[in-house]
């Protein structure tokens, strides 16, 4: 896990990106990391049922929307039985970002 956190810290540096769009990505990773594995099962759900959200919203057939869910379903479902890892790199490749806030 730390070598994947390294590798994204480093592709962050490497990217054309301005200050604040690394210090995101880095707050992100940071506190990806420090959740437990059972929050981010229910993350990773979450972001699955909202990228299938407008297709489903989208068709009044209701066995297309219990295909649509079902697919997310079973790939959140694969994504969370692969380890934190592949959880992290799920959330933060659909865009998924912490906040920071200062006290």
């Amino acid at each position: 896990l730390l070598n994947t956190f390294l590798k994204l810290l480093n592709k962050v540096a490497s990217m054309s990106t301005n200050h604040h769009q690394e210090v995101a990505l880095k707050v992100t990773l940071n506190y990806l990391s420090s959740l437990d594995v059972d929050d981010l099962d229910e993350m990773v759900m979450d972001m699955a049922y909202l990228s299938v959200n407008a297709e489903v919203n989208s068709t009044s057939d209701i066995n297309e929307q219990d295909n649509l869910l079902s697919e997310a379903e079973n790939a959140a479902s694969s994504i969370n039985n692969c380890g934190k890892e592949a959880q992290i790199n799920f959330l933060v490749n659909n865009g998924y970002r912490a906040m920071l806030y200062a006290s």
